[in-house]
């Protein structure tokens, strides 16, 4: 009986190692192909500068924080300590 219980063990484990192996293969062509597609193009610095600088402008977010912005006092409870535990 253990004997037949190992040879189902090791059969499934086989079939479950050889499923995942085409489903690898079949995602690793899928990506190749996509990087293929996109390809690197050279970019003057002018413009790679000009890029930056508007990604780095603070925007509405930036907008919404400084709202917020000042000096901030608060009392930080420090686990399950209490003043009439102490």
């Amino acid at each position: 009986m253990k004997n037949l219980l190992s040879i189902l063990v090791a059969a499934f484990l086989l079939t479950a190692c050889e499923k995942g192996k085409t489903t690898a293969a079949n995602s690793t062509d899928k990506a190749d192909s996509a990087a293929a597609k996109s390809e690197w193009k050279p970019v003057d610095s002018a413009t790679a500068m000009k890029a930056w600088m508007e990604y780095s402008t603070p925007g509405e977010m930036h907008k919404m924080l400084a709202k917020s912005d000042g000096i901030w006092t608060g009392e930080t409870p420090c686990g399950w300590k209490t003043e009439e535990s102490l």
